[in-house]
């Protein structure tokens, strides 16, 4: 069962692109999924929620559907992105781990 948290895929509404690829916009951001199996991704469901970062429209459809890319690049482009947003998150203190 993946995990999900309606709260943690609203912070990226608050946000900019992190994906930034040709064509981006910048804005009206949502949650992008990883597209990769070690983040629980599988045939008919979503990765983790853990494991999204903000997107623009734009930005979301080229890292699931386009073709500018390979499929290498979409990785690396999205695990940068995401460490970049999960340190954001943890530096803002909107991402925290109890003691």
């Amino acid at each position: 069962m993946n995990w999900r948290s309606r709260p943690f895929l609203n912070l990226a509404r608050e946000r900019r692109c992190y994906l930034d690829l040709p064509g981006c916009t910048g804005r009206d951001t949502i949650s992008a999924h990883s597209n990769l199996q070690r983040h629980g991704r599988g045939f008919a469901y979503k990765s983790h929620d853990l494991f999204t970062v903000p997107a623009c429209p734009r930005c979301h459809h080229e890292l699931d559907h386009g073709k500018l890319l390979t499929k290498v690049q979409r990785e690396e482009c999205f695990m940068a992105a995401w460490e970049r947003y999960i340190r954001d998150l943890i530096i803002e203190g909107k991402l925290c781990v109890k003691p």
